[in-house]
């Protein structure tokens, strides 16, 4: 009688657990469903394409974005600035936009504005794009990507040209940039301002210019891993140049560690610091060589 109990409850339990387990697939299968991919030829097809859960792959060379169709889309707004439309992506969870694996190119002639930028978004993803301005021109107001209050964020394989600055985040928690590229930026390399858990990885920042190119406020968890910062000069050649490769504001008497620099290579830059205070930067296993601090490692003394 008891092994004819114990036989009934191993089969209830079996049964039970069994019946969890086609829940669970379910659910799963339920959530790929619902991950659409959308192929995209052209940037009016792109416009369209933009929404929740939906993975875009551009399947053409190249994108224009110098001139944005009108195109209706909750998830999209037209910016005008100068008489030039500039493309924002809003309130969107769970996007991923991906070129070609050789990279598609997503270009503008115009710099006063960001060429893609973002803003109350989670879950984005950013893959084999080349993406920057084939004018070059300083002393404007636009970059290439601009997130703000953003969260999970990954860009791949991607490289950032020309524009005012590579990147711009504002209120950003979990950023990473991953074996990509920024070069040829006229004014910094990156501005990151109230943001957190952000990590450049095996990436490399390169021929930029010109004022504090790591600009870095009001942030925490900045991490460097692998990664090549190499040709880039600050400065106009006036004597009031004051420019540092990371800049972080920070009371004095409240310095703490904010950037952490882990086997990276720093070589052939010129700039007048290394850095403003040296409490804020934490560097272990990197190569620097053939630097020029004019006024030295940093602007105050060890």
């Amino acid at each position: 009688m008891e092994c004819t109990s114990i036989l009934i409850l191993f089969s209830y339990m079996k049964t039970k657990f069994f019946i969890i387990f086609l829940i669970f697939v379910s659910i799963f299968e339920l959530k790929a469903e619902i991950q659409k991919t959308i192929s995209v030829k052209n940037v009016e097809e792109f416009l369209k394409a933009i929404g929740n859960d939906v993975t875009i792959r551009i399947t053409a060379e190249r994108l224009d974005f110098s001139i944005l169709p009108a195109i209706t889309n909750t998830n999209i707004q037209l910016i005008p600035k100068n008489s030039v439309l500039f493309l924002h992506i809003q309130n969107v969870k769970n996007l991923k936009i991906i070129g070609q694996k050789k990279g598609t190119k997503i270009i503008s002639i115009y710099k006063n504005g960001y060429i893609l930028s973002f803003k109350d978004v989670e879950n984005i993803t950013l893959e084999n794009l080349e993406v920057g301005n084939t004018h070059h021109q300083s002393g404007l107001d636009g970059g290439i990507f601009s997130f703000e209050n953003a969260m999970n964020i990954t860009l791949k394989n991607c490289i950032l040209f020309g524009g005012n600055e590579g990147l711009l985040l504002k209120k950003v928690t979990t950023f990473q940039f991953q074996n990509s590229i920024i070069r040829d930026a006229t004014q910094r390399i990156v501005t990151i301002q109230n943001s957190k858990d952000v990590d450049f990885i095996k990436s490399r920042f390169t021929n930029n210019q010109a004022l504090d190119l790591f600009y870095i406020i009001d942030s925490q968890h900045i991490t460097f891993e692998k990664c090549v910062i190499d040709l880039n000069k600050s400065g106009r050649g006036e004597s009031y140049d004051n420019y540092a490769l990371f800049h972080v504001p920070m009371e004095s008497g409240n310095f703490t560690e904010i950037v952490t620099l882990n086997e990276c290579k720093i070589e052939d830059n010129f700039m007048q610091y290394f850095c403003r205070v040296k409490e804020i930067i934490k560097i272990e296993k990197c190569v620097m060589q053939n630097n020029v601090f004019e006024r030295g490692y940093q602007s105050v003394d060890f």
